[in-house]
């Protein structure tokens, strides 16, 4: 059996995060509020309901980012520190 490797849960922590940005509330429950940060999945204005599906797709988008970042630079620092020890 192959084991979970690091970077694999590195993604699925930040992308289950991101799901978790989805449920912040913010604003004002008597005037302009809402849930999800950065991106607001609901707001609600005087009784008006603006929904963003969209809201469900970039939150977790947006935390994983810096993970998968994390993940190509050290993948990049490990293969020019090989090549640079192959070449001493």
């Amino acid at each position: 059996m192959k084991a979970i490797s690091v970077e694999l849960v590195v993604i699925a922590i930040s992308a289950s995060v991101g799901v978790s940005l989805c449920a912040i509330s913010w604003g004002d429950p008597a005037g302009f509020h809402g849930t999800g940060w950065p991106f607001p999945v609901s707001c609600w204005d005087n009784g008006i309901d603006y929904v963003s599906p969209f809201g469900f797709l970039l939150n977790p988008t947006i935390a994983t980012l810096p993970a998968l970042l994390l993940i190509v630079t050290h993948r990049i620092w490990k293969w020019v520190l090989t090549c640079y020890k192959k070449n001493i």
